[in-house]
């Protein structure tokens, strides 16, 4: 039997397994292929991630062409809105373009539905939205290092690509006021020039901050969550949706401090991990410090409790998010008569 055809966008990111992992996903039961003119003509699906990023008159011209070419358009919604918008009128009807000339739309997040409800109530849009959960990141960057940290400490962590949206400042600044002794924060991720020396401006030689800001190898990943209690991802929720993040601490065997987003709003067991809401921009770090000295306080006894809390992540995810229920969530999608 043939496999179906997909084309796959973008096919390449060095900075997140994500794309990776979904290709696998759907290479059991597809062939997947780059965006090209050759590819354009000669397959049915296109699978389209974060193409809302994309140029204006370009975004149009290809959104045009699929439409008229009837192709089947498949666009994952992994956001509010991109993070690096500058206008966001314009994002917002690009997503709204694309989530109606869309066949199916796929969500990470349950919440992400009432997003989409925003743009479109009737039941005939709802009934092209496909519910897929984000894939884990167990032994994608190698297997789970043996923890080596001591108690005494509460060790957090930053891991990923820097960006404004991320809120590391707001992070560093928190733990600046906070100013305890024995809590310590680890930021490890690639950064922009002119932003990582904005960031090491605001560190300012403080010897409880450890960082790196270049493009970290992956197998020093599992090492660098064995090293650590918890992750913290304090990031905005004004276009934050998913947090792929939140599901690689988990494949590590690490709880989150972040923001309610929709990731963790799907979880029943709210226990094994520590949410928070915010209203603005300086209600957020005042909670974030709330939370941070909730931890320091309630763990003082053995911060490696903290890591009891991992484990019961490292569960969710594996039962959850394998690869394996997602392929097959994926192969029954395509199999529609829509798609």
């Amino acid at each position: 039997m043939n496999k179906i055809k997909i084309v796959f966008s973008p096919f390449d990111n060095q900075y997140n397994k994500y794309i990776d992992l979904m290709k696998n996903a759907y290479g059991s039961f597809a062939d997947v292929a780059k965006f090209s003119v050759k590819n354009f003509f000669s397959h049915k699906n296109f699978v389209l991630n974060w193409y809302e990023s994309r140029k204006f008159i370009k975004f149009i011209v290809v959104m045009l062409l699929l439409k008229i070419t009837n192709k089947k358009i498949i666009w994952v919604m992994h956001n509010k809105l991109p993070h690096d918008t500058k206008n966001k009128f314009l994002s917002s009807l690009k997503m709204k373009i694309i989530a109606n000339f869309a066949d199916k739309i796929i969500i990470h997040s349950k919440i992400s539905e009432k997003e989409l409800k925003k743009i479109n109530d009737s039941p005939n849009f709802s009934a092209k939205i496909a519910y897929i959960p984000h894939p884990n990141y167990i032994e994608t960057y190698g297997k789970i290092a043996e923890n080596k940290i001591c108690g005494d400490k509460l060790k957090l962590l930053f891991f990923g690509m820097i960006k404004p949206y991320k809120n590391v400042e707001l992070l560093i600044d928190t733990f600046n006021e906070l100013n305890l002794e024995n809590l310590e924060l680890s930021i490890y991720g690639f950064a922009q020039k002119n932003y990582a020396k904005k960031l090491r401006e605001k560190i300012a030689n403080n010897k409880n901050i450890k960082y790196d800001f270049g493009f970290i190898d992956d197998n020093k990943i599992p090492q660098i969550f064995a090293q650590n209690h918890i992750l913290a991802t304090p990031y905005n929720l004004e276009s934050a949706l998913n947090s792929g993040s939140v599901i690689l601490a988990f494949s590590y065997k690490r709880t989150v401090l972040s923001p309610n987003n929709g990731t963790l709003s799907d979880i029943e067991n709210k226990n094994m991990f520590f949410a928070y809401e915010y209203e603005n921009s300086r209600r957020h770090k005042e909670i974030l410090k709330e939370k941070i000295l909730d931890l320091y306080q309630n763990y003082s006894d053995d911060y490696n409790r903290l890591l009891e809390l991992g484990k019961d992540c490292f569960e969710y995810a594996q039962k959850n998010n394998s690869p394996e229920k997602i392929s097959e969530k994926l192969k029954v999608l395509f199999a529609e008569k829509s798609v």
